[in-house]
């Protein structure tokens, strides 16, 4: 029975995104996950490095999930162990495809399941077990050590002051070492104030968490996100803090302060996308495709937001990243586009790109053509086109535009 509540909204989901996209999944699934030319073993390096960088950017994230999901999988009752095991195969499946480029984005809806399932819990006080309260040692100690290395001056300023000794490079280090242990030692205590000393490290270590170099409470307005900081905070691995950055052109904050005399958002991608032509292959399908207006096409050379460009293949020159990668452009796609007709060169993937056209632009969404080439799209049928095209285009790829 629980197990047919999990399914019902995946369920109904799936049926409508068959009836009106005429795909099962989202474009970007297959704009990032069927890349010709990147192994497993990359996604899993990438997927690693999402998870390093989300522990020294936000640890409480991680560690909430690894205690909710721990926690849930104990209890007695069946719909509690499901939505523990639904979070750590969640967490899974974002390390085996790869993580992504904007830091804890692909965690906040497990992030929302782990809390909701903490709180909905009768038997459970948080943060009252033992093995929740030695993973909260983790964060703890993470968020301690940033905390000493960002305000080592301040920290040593204090000490003259108090004409006390100087400490060396490595005390951070050794007193993080210290109050790891101590914590430890708080954790493993079988006591009833125990669970009461961790909800006050737990609440310290969420205040602390907004007061990150990459949080808006951080610092004035005016000076949060300023370009100079590029090579200090724009990515980590190429994983990016784009709160850190998009906050400072689009928030409530932003639009407030405004001038007047410039139109919103006036952010230099915001800029490019207004001046482009009517149909223009973009770099970056967010900002500014957003600017073009509702008059003008804009085409991602990644594919996440092109159904034709989302399934072409790699460009060999091109570097993979979390994000996707550049794309090869079919001859003849951006006057299909201009004109409203299929001037694809290829013969082969002209026959595709009109099954594909019938699918994503078809004004009547149940007539029986449509209906039909959905389900022949998605069981294959027309794949030996699209694979002819590929190993094509593949053989005579050009460079990787700048």
């Amino acid at each position: 029975t629980w197990l047919c509540v999990f399914l019902t909204p995946l369920t109904c989901w799936t049926v409508f995104s068959l009836l009106y996209y005429g795909f099962p999944f989202p474009n970007t699934a297959y704009a990032k996950l069927a890349i010709t030319g990147v192994s497993q073993l990359d996604r899993f390096r990438r997927g690693y490095i999402y998870a390093i960088v989300s522990l020294q950017t936000d640890p409480i994230t991680p560690m909430l999930l690894a205690i909710a999901s721990l926690q849930l999988l104990r209890e007695k009752q069946t719909r509690f162990k499901m939505l523990g095991a639904s979070i750590f195969l969640a967490f899974c499946y974002v390390s085996w495809i790869g993580g992504d480029y904007m830091i804890g984005r692909f965690y906040s809806p497990i992030y929302l399941a782990a809390i909701l399932g903490l709180t909905t819990q009768t038997t459970f006080i948080p943060l009252s077990g033992r093995l929740a309260r030695c993973l909260l040692v983790i964060p703890t100690g993470q968020l301690l050590y940033w905390f000493l290395v960002g305000n080592s001056n301040t920290i040593l300023r204090l000490l003259e002051t108090l004409s006390l000794p100087a400490v060396t490079t490595d005390a951070p280090v050794l007193l993080l070492i210290l109050t790891t242990c101590l914590a430890l030692a708080v954790a493993s205590w079988r006591h009833p104030k125990t669970s009461v000393i961790n909800v006050i490290i737990f609440t310290c270590l969420l205040f602390y968490s907004t007061q990150q170099n990459d949080s808006p409470w951080r610092t004035p307005y005016k000076n949060w996100g300023k370009t100079a900081d590029q090579a200090l905070w724009w990515m980590i691995n190429t994983v990016t803090r784009e709160r850190y950055w998009i906050f400072r052109w689009t928030s409530l904050n932003s639009w407030a302060e405004r001038d007047p005399d410039k139109a919103f958002p006036d952010h230099p991608w915001c800029n490019e996308g207004k001046v482009l032509d009517s149909v223009s292959l973009v770099r970056f399908s967010g900002m500014m495709p957003y600017c073009m207006g509702t008059e003008k096409i804009a085409i991602d050379i990644m594919g996440l937001t092109d159904p034709l460009m989302a399934r072409m293949p790699k460009n060999p020159g091109a570097t993979w990243t979390s994000g996707g990668a550049n794309r090869l452009t079919p001859d003849g796609y951006l006057s299909s586009l201009v004109q409203n007709a299929n001037l694809i060169v290829d013969p082969d993937l002209a026959h595709y790109y009109d099954k594909l056209r019938l699918i994503t632009q078809s004004d009547d969404l149940f007539s029986q053509v449509r209906l039909r080439t959905i389900v022949a799209m998605n069981l294959g049928f027309y794949d030996h086109w699209l694979n002819s095209y590929k190993q094509r285009a593949l053989q005579n790829a050009p460079a990787p535009p700048g």
